[in-house]
């Protein structure tokens, strides 16, 4: 584990990668805007949510839709391809400037 923050329910992983691409990290979501979370249901079959920004706070957005087991914990993705947040819970999410904090952190 590179970094944690209890506060902020999040740990940072590192591993070993050959590959360098990365999606940018976004703090300008907002209430209203479509975000996208990804996962793999059973670890077998892809899925895919959109869910919509219900609200939010300097450090957490409020989903209006559950998150699926599948697509809890992960990134949220915008329509521009940026990460916009990433779930904590079924309805909740760091912002991207929180997500930031941690990733700098490790």
């Amino acid at each position: 584990m590179a970094a944690y923050d209890a506060a902020a329910n999040v740990a940072v992983l590192q591993v070993p990668a050959i590959r360098s691409e990365v999606l940018s990290i976004t703090d300008a979501a907002a209430a209203g805007q479509p975000v996208w979370a990804f996962g793999f249901s059973n670890c077998r079959a892809p899925e895919d949510v959109r869910v919509i920004i219900a609200g939010r706070t300097e450090a957490r957005l409020q989903l209006t839709d559950s998150l699926s087991d599948a697509t809890n914990p992960g990134p949220l993705v915008n329509a521009a391809g940026a990460i916009a947040g990433f779930s904590t819970g079924a309805r909740t999410a760091l912002t991207g400037a929180r997500l930031q904090q941690a990733l700098d952190a490790a």
